[in-house]
């Protein structure tokens, strides 16, 4: 339900997909990485995250760098296009959380905060678990 509301609120703020909408951030959070880095870090497929990255750059808002410890693998940054777009969405993604939590009082946000680390934990060690299996 909240990736329909983001989808929806990122295409209307940013004109962008949930995938170019998760590289950009992912980008803004851990500044310049490779394709790879950002498909494993917001668990979606290489080649969703591939499109994601051809078309931000066609839209001006990344550009490829070469990178110095492996000249295969291309560093992705944001431009300063990309960067405004990223903070101008961003204030806006952060009203529409506060929105959404605003019926919780503080303790109940810390209380919620917690669990889904804890779930987030879980989660991860799935997919550890699942990788080291294949």
């Amino acid at each position: 339900m909240i990736d329909r509301l983001t989808t929806r609120q990122v295409r209307k703020l940013a004109d962008l997909t949930l995938a170019e909408w998760r590289v950009v951030a992912h980008l803004a959070a851990i500044g310049n990485t490779s394709s790879a880095r950002i498909s494993k870090a917001a668990l979606v497929d290489r080649a969703e995250i591939s499109r994601a990255v051809r078309s931000l750059a066609e839209k001006g808002l990344i550009a490829r760098q070469s990178n110095p410890a492996d000249q295969r693998v291309a560093l992705l940054e944001l431009t300063e296009k990309g960067r405004e777009l990223f903070e101008t969405t961003q204030r806006e993604r952060i009203s529409f959380f506060a929105d959404l939590t605003d019926q919780f009082s503080p303790d109940e946000l810390q209380q919620l905060d917690d669990y889904l680390f804890r779930i987030a934990k879980v989660a991860d060690q799935m997919l550890e678990d699942s990788a080291a299996a294949s």
